[in-house]
């Protein structure tokens, strides 16, 4: 898969979490906003740093993927403060390690 389909299913994911309701929604696309924010900066790194291919391609999906759990956890808790509850750095190693999304043939 190309890196641009996993950023298609990335902002898909995030929008799957979209409600309707515009205080809800505007703390959702407030996150998809600032990862693909640390996306962009990322790939300004990228360019400056003539990172190989290999390294490229992964900061561009550790960019991408770093606040994955994000969006369930404002679901669950309306909050982005991480506790004894949740904790969005576990919660989302979680979701990229059980296979929630499908990384088949991701080679960086």
């Amino acid at each position: 898969m190309e890196f641009h389909q996993y950023k298609n299913f990335f902002i898909a994911y995030a929008k799957s979490y979209l409600t309707g309701s515009e205080e809800f929604d505007r703390n959702i696309r407030l996150k998809l906003d600032h990862t693909l924010r640390v996306l962009s900066y990322s790939e300004e790194i990228i360019g400056v740093e003539a990172f190989n291919a290999f390294d490229a391609k992964t900061s561009r999906f550790a960019a991408l993927w770093h606040d994955v759990s994000r969006f369930e956890q404002f679901k669950r808790l309306e909050t982005y403060m991480d506790g004894p509850a949740f904790d969005h750095g576990d919660e989302g190693a979680k979701l990229l390690e059980n296979g929630v999304f499908s990384f088949e043939g991701f080679t960086p």
